[in-house]
């Protein structure tokens, strides 16, 4: 049987066809804390770089999880988990961390 061509594939990260925060919520809280135990970076730091509410354990509504790619992420965590802006190698470190593509 041959394999069906595809012309597109549709990634939606931002709730149109599934619950957001259901999906999300609960793999950037993961992802808070396991950067906070690999690194000298705090829960705290962390969370605000990626606008998420550690004591809601939601991501905010200005969060950049929604429109940013992993890497853009991973700049964005650099600094507070002491890492360079750029770090391949730490953008694949998240890739492999989170659900999905990102």
């Amino acid at each position: 049987m041959p394999h069906p061509r595809f012309s597109a594939v549709l990634f939606d990260k931002d709730g149109t066809l599934v619950d957001f925060h259901r999906t999300w919520d609960p793999a950037i809280a993961a992802l808070v804390q396991r950067l906070a135990t690999e690194t000298d970076a705090s829960s705290k730091d962390t969370a605000t770089a990626i606008g998420f509410d550690l004591d809601r354990g939601r991501l905010l509504p200005h969060t950049p999880v929604r429109t940013e790619s992993t890497a853009q992420m991973a700049d964005r965590l650099a600094g507070v988990c002491g890492r360079e802006r750029g770090d391949e190698k730490f953008s694949q470190h998240l890739d492999e961390l989170l659900p999905g593509p990102c």
